[in-house]
């Protein structure tokens, strides 16, 4: 079961949002810092009233300190009048501040049990050996022979021939038996061959290395390079616009040590999202009259 998307968000991107906000090292608590309507205001109780706000808007508030102080007391006055008047016990505001009381709890909740979640040394570890593949990057080259369907004869002789897909796939398969019978410097191959500038450029690199969990690289692609030990060439490779070879020049798996905090983040918000799922899992609504949403939302 997923958790409702709406939902999800409504709680997950303020919680995550809204931090303590942290005096100065040298800040002395009791510091006044401000007065408002000559009563003093502490540095820790400026400290309760940024609290609420997310760090953006701790930022801004801290840069323009008159204004925000005023506002932020021009708020506390209306708040006093309004409850003078009882206009919290009145409808709608009776039940959005109800609302924005139980968003505000569910949101508490929330942040308390993904922090309370725990992930221990050996957690990470087994998570590593068992996952090592996420960990592990290929670099490689690469030679690509391009295609269009239909392609027109040439008319300019100086003009790079443009090739069918069977054509492409001929000129591919012929490279590669050169490749691996050893026949063929590959670099230079590339250089002769290719219709991909950017590889060509290079070398032959494909780029960065790559990851089997890359969702930017076709999983064909991904698995073709994943298949081959170093210096291997892979079968050719068939994309919208051509076939690409390549040729695995290195496997590099990361330490331990340097995805550790990763991996700690990706347990416990594994953990923290089965937690979730279970408590809504246990609730059940059932619609007891369709008619009636419906026309409710059609204003009808």
């Amino acid at each position: 079961m997923k958790i409702l998307p709406v939902v999800a968000l409504a709680l997950s991107i303020t919680v995550w949002a809204q931090l303590p906000f942290q005096l100065p090292p040298s800040a002395n608590p009791d510091t006044v810092v401000a007065t408002i309507n000559k009563k003093p205001v502490t540095a820790a109780e400026l400290r309760a009233m940024l609290s609420a706000y997310t760090p953006d808007q701790q930022k801004s508030i801290l840069n323009n300190p008159k204004a925000s102080l005023q506002q932020f007391e021009m708020t506390r006055t209306l708040e006093a009048m309004a409850v003078k008047e009882q206009l919290d016990q009145q409808s709608p505001t009776k039940e959005a501040l109800e609302m924005s009381r139980r968003m505000t709890l569910a949101q508490a909740m929330i942040k308390a049990a993904h922090e309370a979640i725990p992930v221990s040394a050996d957690d990470q570890k087994k998570y590593y050996e068992t996952n090592r593949d996420k960990y592990t990057k290929a670099k490689v080259k690469m030679l690509f022979v391009a295609f269009r369907s239909g392609a027109s004869p040439i008319t300019d002789p100086k003009a790079k021939k443009v090739l069918t897909e069977p054509e492409a796939k001929a000129k591919v398969e012929k490279l590669l038996i050169e490749l691996r019978g050893g026949r063929a410097d590959f670099v230079k191959m590339v250089k002769d061959h290719s219709d991909d500038a950017d590889s060509v450029a290079r070398d032959g690199d494909f780029g960065q290395p790559i990851s089997l969990s890359d969702k930017s690289i076709p999983a064909e692609i991904s698995k073709a390079i994943f298949a081959l030990k170093p210096g291997q060439f892979s079968d050719p490779v068939r994309q919208a616009t051509g076939f690409y070879l390549f040729r695995l020049e290195e496997l590099i798996t990361q330490p331990f040590d340097q995805v550790r905090d990763d991996i700690f983040t990706e347990i416990q918000d594994a953990r923290f999202r089965e937690w979730m799922v279970k408590i809504q899992s246990g609730i059940e609504v059932k619609i007891e009259n369709d008619e009636f949403f419906k026309s409710a939302a059609a204003g009808k």
